[in-house]
């Protein structure tokens, strides 16, 4: 979603809502995406959900390592997570604690350069790369492109359309 949606014209055509882009690296996958936005989300919020089109985004995939790095400084969001995502998390620990010591000892973290790197995005966490001008779509979005699925993990339904 970071790369698909104008928060500002989400505002200018919803004007008594704020518009909160929770895009984040596809890798999470979007199951998980939604799991730490669930506590967020209350009565009479319009939530727009835009996965990307691959087969990791349309399952109910979670990638540990993704996971590890985006919950690193704030793992209370661990409590969030439900039971079955906790075996990708172990699998991936001794990968994130080994290299974990070397970035606090350096001052580093691990590199995210050019669209993926933090001044990429604006305030509402849409792209704002120069780089990606030439991406916007007349009329703001795409009409050949319907999303016609649906999944469901653990009994819950993530998605329907």
């Amino acid at each position: 979603m970071a790369f698909g949606v104008d928060s500002a014209l989400v505002e200018e055509e919803l004007p008594d809502y704020t518009a909160v882009n929770f895009g984040l690296y596809a890798a999470l996958g979007t199951k998980m995406m939604l799991e730490l936005s669930e506590d967020s989300i209350r009565a009479g919020d319009i939530v727009i959900l835009i996965p990307e089109q691959q087969a990791q985004t349309l399952s109910c995939y979670v990638n540990g390592e993704a996971l590890w790095q985006g919950l690193d400084g704030a793992f209370s969001l661990l409590g969030r997570l439900e039971r079955e995502d906790w075996d990708s998390l172990a699998g991936q620990f001794p990968t994130f604690a080994a290299r974990k010591p070397g970035y606090v000892l350096s001052g580093t973290t691990p590199a995210l350069t050019g669209v993926y790197s933090r001044a990429s995005f604006n305030a509402y966490g849409d792209i704002a790369a120069e780089d990606c001008t030439n991406n916007i779509m007349s009329g703001a979005y795409d009409s050949t492109t319907p999303i016609l699925f649906g999944r469901t993990c653990r009994r819950r339904t993530l998605w329907t359309c």
